[in-house]
């Protein structure tokens, strides 16, 4: 996901992202914040949602191609939450997620290098440490059994 965030940005694709501003996770926050350096040098504009805590998993493309669902792009909702997401082809549903998603921006501070994603030094060296781990949200079971095994032991 971050190969092709980069990949559209530096190509002149007009990229955003709205990520919380409130997070329900200090280091699954911490683990994204370390990603934003590098997308805000690619020229992807990345804002913070200030009007509450923003869940929404949504893409809009071209204004033809819409995606919404409640899965993260992670192994783990794929493989083991079993989170689904809609792509839709309809240009009237894809227009509808693009307003919403442009009045949900009025609600959001546009992040910038040092001062929004390194305010308050939490991000500073934390960065380069979550980078050691790339595949920890991907620890999950792969097979039947070994999905109820770890089911079975979760409190």
């Amino acid at each position: 996901m971050l190969d092709a965030l980069t990949i559209a940005s530096l190509s002149g694709i007009s990229v955003k992202l709205l990520v919380p501003g409130v997070s329900d996770s200090v280091l699954v926050n911490l683990a994204a914040r370390s990603y934003y350096g590098d997308l805000v040098d690619a020229g992807v504009e990345i804002y913070q949602y200030r009007k509450g805590f923003v869940h929404a998993k949504t893409l809009v493309a071209d204004d033809k191609i819409a995606m919404v669902g409640m899965a993260n792009m992670d192994f783990r909702s794929f493989d083991l939450n079993f989170e689904v997401n809609a792509i839709v082809y309809d240009k009237e549903i894809a227009t509808e997620l693009r307003d919403i998603f442009y009045e949900d921006l009025r609600f959001s501070e546009k992040m910038t290098l040092p001062s929004g994603i390194l305010a308050g030094g939490t991000v500073s060296g934390s960065r380069y440490f979550l980078k050691l781990f790339p595949a920890a949200g991907r620890a999950t079971p792969r097979s039947p059994d070994a999905l109820q095994s770890y089911t079975s032991h979760q409190p």
